[in-house]
């Protein structure tokens, strides 16, 4: 078995995953981060091992919705091992006296793709910010699939404010561990004025945590689907490339509440046209921040995305200081088969066909020097395995 998966792997053809488990982990303020694991028939030692870090609003289903649109399972097929984190307070990543009824009470209705809950918790309670990411979650993943897996360094592949963390994470605290990153609609620029979508978002700041308070925060962009609010659905995705099924999967199991904290940053953001701590003291749109990125970046994203323009994803390629970088905006005009907007650069209808061949073409030009010898995979805790 293991010869004739070796000569899948090796002769280009994509082999079956082996298991995906989830593996839990400790930041170092207390929060137990929940990564899923996706483990190759044989892992291709000569490549890092990958990370698929969501972005806002998200969690880690994002990568992995359905087979035909799993970049996870596309990567780990083709000799990755794949990593997918959920970020503090997203799908199973929790915190002692962290409570949401959300979590035991989920019924979901066929008729709606949404997950209709009630919550009994104090909205500060989901007060954290961008800044915590970045100090806390990235170095603890960074660090735990270096551990498990025996590799000197981890791709990295963001979607959205996925993105944006590893280039603060970098720009703070440099890039040991990391053996390139790629980013997929992640702007630290906004352009002024910014466009209506981002506008109405940063308008509508205290609307949002309502929301957060009261329900969860996918029946309002479910209800936004299934009422064909065009404006909406153009900002998220072209809704020519995203396949409805897809759709129901990701506003049923994919959708988180924006932490209070993030959100204000965020609204901050459209606001003044640049990404900052949460204090304000780091710009991290700044040309000598962006400098201190020279670790090998894939800056790509999508010609009709609202959320993250073209020129911003341009801006940050012209600035990051990486002497090896490529850069890519999804359309037409460049030989891909759709214009993309923001969600679908991931869960698109034409993603496998376009933006997850990039990505991996990317990969494969950053081989390891050396090859790693990959170590026994520690038995996941119980009752989180799934074959």
């Amino acid at each position: 078995m293991a010869a004739v998966a070796a000569l899948l792997l090796f002769s280009g053809c994509q082999q079956p995953v082996t298991s995906t488990y989830y593996v839990r982990i400790d930041t170092a303020d207390g929060w137990r981060l929940s990564l899923r694991r996706f483990e190759p028939e044989v892992v291709d030692p000569s490549r890092a091992p990958v990370v698929l870090c969501h972005g806002l609003n998200c969690n880690d289903h994002f990568w992995d919705l359905r087979e035909k649109v799993s970049l996870a399972r596309y990567l780990a097929g083709r000799g990755y091992d794949v990593w997918v984190p959920a970020l503090r307070g997203a799908g199973r990543s929790t915190k002692h006296g962290f409570v949401l009824i959300r979590r035991l009470i989920r019924p979901v209705l066929p008729e709606l793709p949404s997950e209709l809950s009630l919550r009994i918790i104090d909205p500060n309670t989901l007060n954290w910010t961008m800044d915590d990411y970045v100090e806390y979650d990235v170095p603890a993943i960074l660090a735990a699939v270096r551990e498990q897996t025996g590799a000197p360094a981890v791709h990295w592949v963001g979607h959205s404010m996925g993105g944006v963390i590893i280039y603060a994470y970098v720009e703070r605290f440099g890039d040991e561990g990391l053996a390139t990153i790629t980013t997929l609609g992640s702007p630290l620029t906004v352009p002024h004025p910014p466009n209506e979508f981002l506008r109405a978002f940063a308008d509508n700041k205290e609307l949002f945590k309502l929301i957060n308070f009261l329900i969860n925060a996918s029946v309002p962009a479910s209800w936004q689907v299934l009422g064909q609010h065009n404006g909406v659905r153009a900002a998220m995705y072209n809704p020519r490339n995203v396949d409805r099924s897809v759709l129901r999967e990701f506003y049923t199991k994919g959708v988180e509440d924006i932490p209070t904290g993030v959100l204000e940053q965020m609204v901050e953001f459209v606001k003044t046209g640049n990404m900052r701590s949460h204090d304000g003291e780091v710009n991290y749109a700044q040309k000598q921040e962006l400098e201190k990125v020279t670790v090998p970046c894939f800056v790509a994203g999508g010609l009709v995305d609202l959320i993250a323009e073209p020129e911003t994803i341009r801006y940050v390629y012209n600035h990051i200081g990486s002497q090896d970088k490529a850069f890519h905006i999804f359309a037409v005009v460049n030989n891909d088969t759709i214009n993309y907007g923001h969600l679908d650069l991931v869960i698109g209808r034409y993603a496998p066909r376009d933006v997850f061949p990039a990505i991996e073409r990317w990969l494969a030009k950053h081989r390891l020097p050396a090859p790693y010898e990959p170590r026994e995979p520690q038995p996941p805790r119980q009752g989180f395995i799934f074959k």
